[in-house]
């Protein structure tokens, strides 16, 4: 048995490990006795769900029907007219990534989709905040839709 065990758990305020499935943890290390491990702790990364996205791409759409009156002035037209216009934006940002290459400096563009939750939800207080600095004010996603 060469592909690693893992077993999800949560430590509790003792340092104790409390594992989801104990029993089937317990089967499977039976396998092993007599045998030298490795333990390996981990924390858990919880990546963002469809609900979590549907929340940001909702925030953008809100930010484009709120924000109409924030114009351009060079084309007299409204800075977002999409969703992906509020998207880039906010990338731009909170996303930018500065580099020190051996040819000198270079900006990157981070993306949203390697954000964990926690990262995303940081991600969304910002720009809805800096939206709000600009007169664009975005609702939270549980008053939408209602």
């Amino acid at each position: 048995m060469s592909e690693p065990l893992l077993f999800a758990a949560s430590v509790d305020g003792f340092g104790r490990l409390k594992f989801d499935q104990p029993e089937v943890r317990q089967h499977l290390l039976a396998r092993l006795a007599g045998k030298r491990v490795v333990e390996q702790i981990k924390r858990e990364v919880l990546t963002r769900t469809i609900e979590d996205n549907r929340a940001l791409w909702g925030d953008y759409t809100e930010a484009v029907g709120e924000g109409p009156d924030l114009i351009d002035v060079s084309t007299g037209q409204p800075v977002f007219m999409t969703p992906e216009d509020v998207h880039s934006w906010a990338k731009l940002l909170f996303l930018r990534r500065p580099v020190e290459t051996n040819r000198g400096h270079m900006d990157l563009l981070g993306t949203t989709t390697t954000l964990t939750r926690e990262e995303l939800q940081e991600y969304r207080n910002l720009f809805v905040a800096k939206l709000a600095n600009l007169g664009v004010y975005v609702r939270p996603a549980s008053e939408r839709g209602r």
